[in-house]
């Protein structure tokens, strides 16, 4: 498979959200708004591609079966040090994000170990891909339930008048319904969803 089609593999056949089921939570916990989509996409992305990267630089220096171990190790420090640096620099972004930013972390872990098999060039394109595609999601719903729910976009509102927000959709069962709909709408623009394993 080439690196162009490994990387749009993760934005699309196989986006973490809509087609793995990958990092739900936060999906529904966070992406309330847009901009929490976006800051939390983009900081699963760059914790993924730096773990990918401390992954290739020692792939020959561990065993296969320490390798779990030096995966879950760097996916821990880099989160760790993203949470630190915005603790200091937006902390006010860190309170936005709540618990929501230390499971980058095991999101990363998932969509790594999908990666495992395949060579250094097409890893990292997979997890710039599979970064995009969450990071691309995640806004996706933040916009529509900050859009219904709010009334607004990017926290400017854009609904005055008789039509008011239905508030449902900024709530975690709201956002439920919205990624469900989006799943199926995946389902049917791509032609997968329903199958049947025997």
């Amino acid at each position: 498979m080439s690196l162009g089609r490994t990387f749009f593999k993760g934005i699309w056949r196989e986006n973490p959200v809509l087609r793995l089921a990958v990092g739900l939570v936060p999906v529904l916990g966070i992406a309330h708004l847009a901009i929490n989509g976006v800051y939390l996409g983009l900081a699963t992305a760059v914790v993924l591609l730096a773990a990918v990267l401390v992954k290739i630089l020692f792939a020959n220096l561990v065993s296969k079966e320490v390798g779990i171990f030096v995966d879950f190790a760097s996916l821990t420090i880099f989160t760790t040090l993203l949470y630190r640096l915005t603790g200091v620099y937006q902390p006010e972004l860190l309170v936005q994000l709540g618990i929501y930013l230390p499971l980058v972390a095991v999101n990363g872990f998932v969509l790594q170990r999908l990666s495992v098999d395949q060579p250094p060039a097409a890893r990292i394109a997979d997890a710039l891909g599979m970064g995009l595609g969450y990071t691309a999601v995640l806004t996706l719903v933040g916009m529509i339930r900050e859009f219904v729910g709010l009334g607004q976009f990017f926290g400017r509102a854009v609904l005055n008048g008789s039509l008011t927000p239905f508030s449902l959709a900024a709530t975690v069962p709201g956002g439920f319904v919205i990624v469900g709909l989006l799943i199926a709408l995946y389902n049917a623009l791509s032609g997968t969803g329903g199958e049947i394993n025997e």
